[in-house]
């Protein structure tokens, strides 16, 4: 054998070995997932098989808008879409558009809630734009539908009870004890004395009289008033009339409608009377006081819920001098303020 020739079993191991040499360098070149290529630029291969530009960190590539990733099945962006920087783009970085609804590129599932897309693009989990704006803005359907709820009702000051505008409800406070929907008012009429006269003398009337009084109630329908009342001074027998008094009644109260009522009064009315005559005129004079019974009718008109008006007759027995108890009436018209 010359020392240039190879011994025979050689040649079958050579190629052999050739054989593998290339396969190998066929399997490198394919599953270059991911790396540098051959040229030294950073690569890597997508899902679809095609070789992209790449940082060579599994999964990831580099773009202008940021890095960008495939997305997988639990982020918010559709399955395939990538995302810069946590917001939904194109594959060249470009910001996603929302397609026209009803087009061949809505991405929304069938039969999905008509709502309108998110400022920023993201999708959720179905494939449906997520009707939620950035930074927790409420979405232009969540401010429709709120714009179109009915507004609150105010409450009337009548209550749970009565429903009327001035009736009773028991969260009012009221200046009395014991008692709730409070109110104060002023009332002011023409009163009508029954004490003697002499014949051929002036014996008139007040030309007017007033009070002030409060009240609350216990229950819809009674409830407790305190009252002071004046007339003005009477020009009788040659001489003056003076009358005043403190009076106390319980209230009744019957609603007809929401809001008028009829009411009526019954209790009693510390009276002082002061009785001047003139020179010579055979008529008693002089002071007194005392208590006496009172009571009254009347109705009142709820116009808003704290204001009313009230139309009322009272009668008050009280004494005067050198008389036993007479009767003095008073008609009035009255306005009341409810608390």
């Amino acid at each position: 054998m010359n020392q240039g020739d190879l011994p025979r079993y050689q040649l079958p191991f050579s190629r052999w070995a050739l054989s593998l040499a290339l396969g190998l360098g066929a399997t490198a070149a394919q599953a270059q997932i991911p790396g540098d290529s051959p040229g030294g630029s950073p690569q890597y291969r997508d899902a679809s098989g095609v070789v992209q530009p790449g940082s060579g960190a599994a999964g990831t590539t580099t773009t202008t808008g940021g890095t960008w990733s495939p997305s997988s099945s639990g982020s918010a962006s559709p399955a395939g879409s990538p995302s810069v920087n946590g917001a939904s783009v194109n594959r060249d970085g470009s910001a996603i558009s929302a397609p026209p609804q009803g087009s061949s590129s809505d991405m929304r599932a069938p039969g999905a809630a008509n709502v309108s897309p998110a400022k920023d693009g993201a999708w959720d989990a179905n494939g449906n734009r997520d009707n939620q704006p950035a930074n927790g803005a409420a979405s232009p359907r969540s401010a429709l539908d709120n714009d179109q709820m009915p507004l609150p009702v105010e409450p009337t000051a009548a209550g749970p009870d009565s429903g009327r505008y001035g009736g009773y409800d028991p969260a009012r406070e009221s200046w009395i004890p014991y008692t709730s929907s409070g109110y104060i008012g002023i009332s002011g009429g023409k009163p009508d004395l029954n004490t003697a006269c002499v014949a051929g003398l002036r014996c008139d009337d007040p030309d007017s009289a007033w009070s002030v009084f409060l009240g609350g109630q216990f229950n819809p329908y009674l409830g407790l008033q305190l009252g002071y009342l004046q007339l003005q001074d009477a020009d009788r027998n040659g001489g003056d009339t003076k009358v005043r008094g403190v009076n106390i009644v319980l209230t009744g109260a019957l609603p007809l409608g929401s809001n008028f009522s009829l009411n009526g009064r019954l209790g009693g009315t510390y009276g002082w009377t002061k009785t001047s005559v003139g020179a010579g005129v055979p008529a008693p004079s002089g002071n007194e006081e005392g208590f006496g019974a009172s009571y009254g009718v009347g109705a009142s008109w709820d116009f808003d819920r704290h204001w009313s008006v009230t139309l009322d007759w009272d009668r008050h027995h009280l004494k005067y001098a050198g008389d036993e108890k007479k009767d003095t009436d008073i008609a009035s018209v009255g306005l009341r303020y409810r608390f």
